[in-house]
């Protein structure tokens, strides 16, 4: 496992944790999503880094973060490491240069064990929607049939 300089390797694991995540492009949406529980989510990629800072609203309440994920031996295994920040501490962040991607999350129950979050992203006059699903295990993810 190769971690970017930065990061000590013996001290990899102290405020991080392995994050399992397979994405899936949809077609359209794949059912009526209006009765889902769902969030806002603005995120802004900060330029020629690993990080992102996180605006998040879900009808009730705002919360911020900033993570940097690190992909380590394959595409559905990253390294993630997450601060919660204040409203004050985000504008300060969100003053750097970064690319912006704003969607909406929706949140299914498959009835499996791991929920799926539906993602609807407008880009222009483009929409993409896509399906991510989250793992607790390499074993869980491998298991995983969507």
């Amino acid at each position: 496992m190769s971690f970017p300089p930065e990061i000590p390797e013996h001290k990899a694991w102290k405020y991080a944790q392995t994050e399992w995540e397979r994405s899936f492009l949809l077609d359209g949406p794949p059912l009526d999503l209006k009765q889902l529980r769902s969030k806002q989510i603005e995120d802004r990629y900060l330029k020629q880094t690993n990080i992102r800072l996180r605006k998040t609203f879900d009808g009730k309440q705002k919360q911020y973060k900033l993570s940097k994920k690190v992909v380590l031996d394959q595409q559905t295994k990253r390294w993630i490491s997450t601060l919660y920040l204040s409203e004050h501490e985000y504008e300060l962040f969100a003053q750097l240069p970064a690319f912006i991607l704003k969607k909406i999350r929706y949140y299914f129950d498959s009835g499996q064990k791991e929920p799926i979050g539906i993602d609807h992203i407008v880009l222009g006059k483009r929409e993409l929607w896509m399906a991510e699903v989250e793992f607790a295990s390499e074993v869980d993810l491998k298991a995983y049939s969507f």
